[in-house]
């Protein structure tokens, strides 16, 4: 018996030695995985902090494009008045010139007439020198 009590205590002995150094090793192992899945849990903090400022940055940007959009908008709808009032003001000058141009060809045609006018009389007064000219001024329409 007393051999028999050995081999099963040497076996025991086994299989408790190996039981210790499996939970030694998966110990070792588990404590590895937690130390590692702390790493990438830190790490994607880290990440997840950047990423929260550049999600910030970015909102404060499209803030200010569109800051800078509506002022350029406010800008372009004044100019574009601007741009309407010129152009209105373009067409009464245009509209001035064409009647100062129908004035200045009536002035013309009224100056040649005269002019043809006072030839006749100089010529007439010319031809028939014995009035003074005084009564001829006088006597004269135009």
């Amino acid at each position: 018996m007393r051999k028999d009590m050995k081999k099963r205590m040497g076996k025991a002995v086994w299989i408790l030695c190996a039981a210790v150094l499996l939970s030694v090793t998966a110990g070792n192992v588990f404590a590895g995985s937690i130390s590692n899945i702390q790493e990438e849990k830190e790490e994607l903090q880290s990440q997840l902090h950047e990423t929260t400022k550049l999600i910030q940055s970015l909102q404060n940007s499209k803030e200010d494009v569109a800051s800078n959009v509506e002022r350029l908008d406010k800008k372009l709808t004044e100019i574009a008045g601007q741009i309407g009032q010129l152009e209105a003001s373009l067409l009464e000058k245009e509209g001035k010139i064409t009647d100062t141009r129908k004035e200045l060809k009536k002035a013309r045609a009224e100056e040649k007439k005269q002019y043809k006018d006072m030839k006749k009389r100089i010529r007439f007064l010319y031809e028939n020198s014995r009035q003074s000219y005084l009564e001829l001024f006088l006597s004269a329409d135009n």
